[in-house]
């Protein structure tokens, strides 16, 4: 259990500073291998679905980090909305850490 919830945290951690040191604007980078294969019209829609996430998730970061633990792609989008919200990695964590072990 604890091995499931350290790789779950680590994988939360690692996807938000990768999306922040990349200064991530956009969930789909244009410049990156699946940016590339995607039209335009798509990435763009990415981005304005993507918005009223990430000023949800700038509300209650820390709410909405444990939730995303427990639903279906959440878990795997919700860091990344984070740091496009500009929300610190720490604060992030507070939600992720607890619903990880749960």
């Amino acid at each position: 259990m604890l091995i499931a919830a350290g790789a779950t945290v680590l994988g939360a951690a690692l996807s938000h500073r990768t999306a922040s040191r990349d200064g991530a604007r956009s969930l789909l980078p244009a410049d990156g291998s699946l940016g590339r294969l995607l039209p335009a019209q798509v990435l763009a829609m990415t981005d304005r679905l993507s918005t009223p996430w990430a000023e949800a998730i700038g509300r209650r970061p820390v709410r909405a980090a444990a939730t995303a633990q427990l639903v279906a792609g959440g878990r795997t989008l919700a860091p990344r909305i984070a740091a496009q919200a500009g929300v610190p990695l720490t604060t992030m964590l507070r939600g992720t850490l607890p619903a990880a072990v749960l």
